[in-house]
């Protein structure tokens, strides 16, 4: 299950980067903040750094919130945009809440 929610971030913010592309919509914060949880994902998947998965996605998580927060504070931002933030917290704290590493 573990594995599977970090497959999941790491598609969710793919996703969100493809939306910002294809719609013309660059969005250097937003994208940076998908970016750096896309590293904390792929560093909880590493199998010799499985001891650092929860704390990787915890900061990475934290960058993101912060980010997109300051983002939503003074840009605004739309419905599809509160969709996948709401699904990139979710599942990142369904991570650090029930992960054990990524051995499944």
């Amino acid at each position: 299950m573990s594995r599977l929610l970090l497959i999941a971030i790491l598609l969710v913010n793919l996703v969100d980067i493809i939306i910002h592309v294809a719609a013309d919509r660059i969005e250097p914060v937003r994208i940076t903040s998908n970016v750096i949880v896309i590293a904390g994902a792929i560093l909880a998947l590493v199998p010799s750094l499985r001891g650092l998965a929860r704390p990787a996605i915890l900061l990475a998580g934290l960058c993101y919130v912060a980010l997109n927060g300051w983002f939503v504070a003074t840009q605004g931002i739309g419905g599809v945009g509160i969709v996948l933030i709401a699904a990139t917290v979710l599942l990142s704290l369904a991570f650090i809440v029930t992960g054990r590493g990524t051995r499944d």
